[in-house]
């Protein structure tokens, strides 16, 4: 409802209202006064004939009181008179047909239903009544006069009620003329039209307003112009910022290889001199150092080019659907590959069923947990470093993970806890003496956390060890809980390490479970119970508590009917006694404990230091790279294994050697003047020639993921950082040098090939390299990880998540070729390649064979592995 409606319907109902006031006041005072003057005139009438009719009454002169009468009877508004005595009517007038009925005396008029109003008055005298004299008096005139009145009232009325609806009507078009005005110009402002204004510039308050909106609208527009003004420099000042964040990018980035390609030679040449110096030991240590130190300083260029990134705000973050319970294997194997130490044990709980798949950044949550886990393990000599994950509900009530990083180690001081997580940063002088880096793990760890909306905390008590934790917002994803077996229990856990007791003991108090611990056998031995041998007790055993075991326990031990598992790192030898038992590889994850009520042997996950096959006869290489300190390190390293290494400086040239002759593998740096390796290769690849289906391995010092991705597309099969670690060189080129003799090619869109199910030539080249019972805990890890894999595989493909199909394919490719598995290899590295070119239907063809083919692997290798079993390991060909 408009200002003008409404201004005019408040008028007129307050003029309503008064008006209805002044005409019920103005009726009721004209019908009071009309029943006034009645009754005087009736009252007057009858006393002034009681006056006349007095003498004519009191003589009995009928004839003179007949006159009077009739007189009287004649007024105006006179309707009869009669008088009356004891005796009856002495004289009467006028139309008496109302007094038939008798004669009533009327007291008010609005009770009068005849039209006449009756009064009467005595004759007297000396107190002495004569006569009664009854006059009626019409009241039709004062009927006539008040409803005339009233309609003159009305009339009146309703015509000032217009007069005041025209005049309000007048005053609204009048001020509501200045605000039409000032809304015409306000929404032009809204518009962009910052010139329009008011014109209604008079000097009441409208015009007033009109002003001073105008003097707005010019202060508005010169703000805005100012705006503008500083828009434009602050653009400039960004693009100029922009211009040297970039700059600053590329050149920590040129940095980065330009650093790590002379630390490739120098590193290189120090595995050099090391394989072949053996002796005196000071030479040994002084190489070792040569090492280490060189390692060390790829860290602090790692952390230092993470720190960049995070402080320029050019981190970003890439949300996908992961598993955390398999992020977190992964991490603690890795950490548990690198750190090798017998007194130290990793822990980790996170099942599936408790924390299960959740959308998260995967990579920078892998990142966070191994800053903290090598942090971890980089100040705790002996004991464990655990890892836990639980779900929480943040106040808001989103959902959450809570992860805590907590070990056994030295502790932080209290005063210096709030400091931690400060960059460049030692927390005391007994920490820098134990510690290398750049003090920026921890501070990275922070700032990626923070990015990703998280928080971080740490407890710590000096000498006791300390606890990092931290919680970050996800979203859960739709699945069913892994259903994980019941421990029924009792655990009897023997162990020298009191850390990994305790935090046992915490874990089956909290899955009520009975639980034991001892430290030796001999105590064992000593305190063993009746429940500890029941059908569903089990015993892990530390291998550091067998290798120093008494010879007189074997025997115990071994008569006991038990399920027996021993607690080991890979690789390490047990006595020959206990060589037998199964074993639970080191790190430990809390939920694998479950299954050992089965009475099967529960292996780790792959283990990222086992051993790839490396082929006996000399195979081709063709090694490309521009500085000829890195072809000659490199070179020297692989012919110094067997290989026929043939050089090349750039991409030009390794296209021309392509051309000559095949290879049986190609180790391409990326970066090169006249043709980069990238180019390089999609000119390979899109040949036609000799080498197109050769497997190429990158070789850059830049390391990150987009550089890893972009080789990738480009085709490369694996990538090798520089400085690159010789046994990881070695690995990635006898991996692509087995997958390329032993798998016939195929197109993409083949997903199932006429290939071995399984190489027993590649199986007896491993049993070589390694031993019968490596391979076959090769197969056991194989075995399991075709199950993971599979599921992550189809829920990838359920999820339209094309990167972390390639990634899983990869993967379980990986394993499928080192062991030996050639349908499935080439199964999984046409899904790669599908998920490569971001071609999801294809990749969804391929998949559609991905039960037979898996189904059919589980049975050979199963098969395979049993009859290797019945022959006791004797002879696996």
């Amino acid at each position: 409802m408009s200002l003008r409606v409404k201004t005019i319907l408040l008028i007129g109902m307050t003029e309503a209202i008064f008006l209805l006031l002044l005409l019920w006041q103005s009726l009721s005072y004209l019908e009071r006064s009309g029943e006034d003057a009645l009754y005087r005139r009736a009252n007057e009438t009858s006393h002034l004939f009681s006056l006349l009719a007095k003498n004519s009454v009191i003589s009995s002169d009928i004839a003179s009181l007949d006159e009077i009468t009739t007189q009287i009877a004649g007024l105006e508004g006179i309707r009869y008179i009669r008088v009356i005595d004891s005796f009856g009517v002495l004289a009467q007038a006028g139309d008496t047909s109302s007094l038939e009925n008798g004669f009533i005396e009327d007291t008010y008029i609005n009770k009068v239903n005849d039209g006449i109003f009756d009064v009467q008055d005595s004759v007297s005298v000396a107190g002495t009544e004569f006569a009664k004299i009854q006059v009626g008096l019409s009241v039709d005139s004062l009927l006539v006069f008040v409803t005339n009145a009233r309609y003159r009232l009305i009339i009146i009325a309703l015509a000032e009620l217009l007069i005041v609806a025209l005049v309000s009507l007048i005053l609204g078009r009048f001020l509501t003329k200045g605000l039409f005005g000032l809304q015409k110009v306000a929404l032009a402002v809204t518009t962009g039209d910052m010139t329009s204004r008011a014109t209604n510039l008079s000097n009441d308050e409208i015009g007033l307003t009109a002003k001073a909106f105008n003097v707005m609208l010019d202060k508005i527009n010169t703000d805005q112009q100012q705006l503008n003004e500083n828009a434009i420099h602050l653009t400039a000042a960004k693009k100029e910022a922009e211009k040297a964040s970039q700059a600053k990018s590329r050149f920590l980035s040129q940095m980065s290889h330009e650093i790590r390609s002379p630390m490739n030679a120098v590193l290189g040449a120090v595995n050099l001199v090391a394989e072949q110096i053996k002796s005196p030991p000071e030479y040994v240590r002084l190489l070792n150092t040569a090492k280490s130190s060189g390692t060390a300083l790829l860290d602090v260029i790692n952390e230092i080019l993470d720190f960049s990134k995070i402080e320029a705000g050019h981190m970003e973050l890439k949300y996908s659907e992961v598993d955390l319970a398999s992020v977190v294997e992964d991490v603690l194997n890795s950490v548990e590959a690198k750190t090798r130490n017998p007194k130290l044990t990793l822990l980790g709980d996170a099942s599936s069923g408790n924390v299960g798949r959740v959308i998260t950044d995967a990579a920078h949550f892998r990142q966070i947990l191994n800053i903290l886990v090598d942090n971890a393990c980089k100040f705790t000599e002996k004991g464990i470093v655990m890892v836990t994950i639980h779900r929480i509900k943040l106040i808001n009530g989103n959902d959450a993970i809570k992860v805590n990083v907590k070990d056994s180690g030295i502790g932080i001081k209290e005063d210096s806890l709030d400091k931690i997580f400060d960059e460049f940063e030692q927390v005391g002088s007994t920490l820098e003496a134990r510690s290398t880096g750049t003090g920026l793990g921890l501070n990275i760890a922070q700032g990626l956390i923070q990015l990703m909306n998280g928080t971080i905390g740490v407890n710590s008590v000096l000498g006791q060890g300390s606890e990092f934790y931290f919680t970050l917002p996800v979203q859960f994803a739709e699945e069913e809980e892994l259903e994980i077996p019941m421990l029924k229990g009792p655990i009897v856990l023997v162990s020298d390490n009191d850390s990994l007791k305790s935090a046992f003991r915490n874990k089956m108090e909290e899955m009520c479970v009975w639980f034991f611990d001892f430290d030796n056998i001999s105590v064992l031995r000593e305190q063993v119970t009746e429940d500890m041998l029941s059908e569903t007790a089990i015993w892990l055993i530390d291998d550091n508590v067998l290798i120093n075991e008494k010879e007189n326990n074997n025997n115990w031990i071994n008569s006991l009917d038990i399920n027996i598992h021993c607690i080991s790192s890979v690789g390490r030898v047990l006595p020959a006694a206990y060589q037998d038992y199964p074993r639970i590889n080191r790190p430990i994850f809390c939920h694998e404990i479950c299954y050992l009520n089965k009475f099967k042997s529960i292996e780790s996950q792959e283990k990222n230091n086992e051993k790839q096959y490396v082929d006996k006869t000399k195979n081709t290489v063709l090694l490309v790279d521009d500085i000829e300190a890195n072809r000659f390190v490199a070179g020297e390293t692989l012919k110094n294994r067997g290989y026929d290494v043939t050089f090349a400086c750039d991409g030009i040239d390794a296209l021309e050697q392509l051309t000559i002759k095949p290879f049986d593998v190609i180790l391409m740096d990326v970066r090169m003047p006249r043709m980069n390796g990238i180019d390089a290769v999609k000119a390979l690849k899109e040949s036609d020639g000799i080498n197109r289906h050769t497997p190429v391995i990158a070789m850059t010092a830049n390391a990150e993921k987009s550089e890893v991705e972009r080789c990738k597309a480009a085709g490369m099969e694996a990538f090798v950082g520089k400085p690159f670690d010789t046994q990881v060189l070695i690995d990635s080129i006898n991996c692509c040098i087995y997958n390329k003799k032993s798998i016939a090619k195929t197109e993409v869109n083949n997903a199932v090939v006429k290939a071995e199910i399984l190489s027993k030539e590649v199986l007896a080249n491993l049993v070589e390299d390694t031993s019968p019972a490596t391979v076959l805990t090769l197969i056991d890890f194989f075995l399991a990880d075709i199950d993971k894999r599979v599921r992550l595989i189809k829920l990838s493909i359920s999820n339209s998540d094309l990167e972390e199909l390639g990634e899983h394919a990869h993967a379980l490719k990986s394993s499928a070729g080192s062991l030996g598995a050639s349908t499935l290899f080439t199964f999984c590295q046409n899904i790669e390649r599908a998920s490569l070119s971001n071609d999801l239907s294809k990749a969804k063809i391929i998949c559609n064979e991905l039960n037979d083919i898996v189904e059919l692997t589980v049975i050979t290798y199963t098969k395979f592995r049993s009859n290797s079993l019945d022959a006791k390991l004797s002879d696996i060909k």
